[in-house]
């Protein structure tokens, strides 16, 4: 799963076929207006609440909005931040440290900077399940 914990967004969000796919239970809410990335704007209308999601031993109760997100999973913004309390970021590490239930936590990225070419099989799968702007990696 990939995950992006972004300061930027306001709110958490869920991939909606993510959440379709995970079975999660949604309610309905005023339509909100988020602009993402790439300066498009999407409408939410539904809401997942309380969803228990664990990274690494930790387990966080978030509440997702459902957007139809490409290129990660989850967005954890300043909604679920405001959780954790105080956070102590290193940006040359690429890591947070932060207390949650009693426990210091700690996240690190995993950027991964061999990126590695498709194959025809995962090509032909990303034309069939994510949208046109997913394929900023493809060069020719």
């Amino acid at each position: 799963m990939v995950i992006l914990v972004d300061g930027g967004s306001t709110h958490n969000f869920i991939q909606e076929s993510l959440a379709s796919q995970l079975g999660l239970p949604f309610r309905p809410t005023t339509q909100l207006r988020f602009m993402v990335g790439n300066g498009q704007y999407l409408q939410c209308h539904r809401v997942c609440e309380v969803v228990p999601i664990q990274i690494h031993n930790l387990i966080f109760l978030v509440d997702l909005h459902l957007l139809p997100l490409h290129g990660t999973n989850l967005v954890l913004g300043v909604q679920w931040l405001k959780s954790l309390g105080p956070v102590l970021m290193d940006y040359n590490a690429l890591s947070m440290h932060f207390v949650h239930s009693r426990h210091i936590g700690e996240l690190k990225s995993n950027v991964d900077s061999t990126l590695q070419l498709l194959t025809i099989p995962q090509l032909h799968r990303m034309l069939h399940n994510k949208g046109a702007d997913a394929y900023f990696h493809i060069s020719i």
